[in-house]
């Protein structure tokens, strides 16, 4: 795990954040992805998983259960196995939370130990994925 201050500057990996800067407000990462899942957008969603950004690519993973789990999508066996994959992936990915705090944090760490932000990111994908179902299934 990395520390920093969230105003460093980053590589090429997305910074997520729930609720980041001084109004606590989500990154732009966070909003795409919800805007995603607002549209229905489950290709799209699934397509990242294989993105080159960290940022993405754990959003997606984490938006991808949760859609499997609520049966609203099946992932093809060549996606299982990546996702599979991620579950031992040294690749870091960036949080942040306020306005000055920052950390990274590995694919392993995020998806296989129950870490804050990874836990975090659970609630988030389930709670936006059964919002998103939800209205979908209303307007049906």
């Amino acid at each position: 795990m990395k520390h920093g201050y969230s105003q460093n500057a980053q590589e090429q990996r997305s910074v997520i954040g729930f609720h980041c800067s001084f109004f606590g407000r989500p990154t732009k990462l966070v909003l795409e992805m919800e805007l995603a899942i607002k549209r229905s957008e489950h290709e799209k969603i699934r397509e990242l998983l294989f993105s080159n950004d960290t940022g993405k690519r754990y959003l997606a993973v984490v938006l991808c259960e949760a859609l499997e789990e609520q049966k609203v999508i099946k992932l093809t066996n060549l996606e299982k196995v990546y996702v599979k994959g991620l579950y031992d992936s040294e690749s870091e990915v960036s949080f942040c939370a306020g306005c000055a705090f920052f950390e990274s944090h590995s694919f392993r760490d995020l998806l296989g130990e129950h870490t804050r932000f990874g836990e975090e990111a659970r609630k988030w994908a389930f709670k936006k994925v059964s919002r998103s179902n939800s209205n979908y299934n209303h307007q049906n």
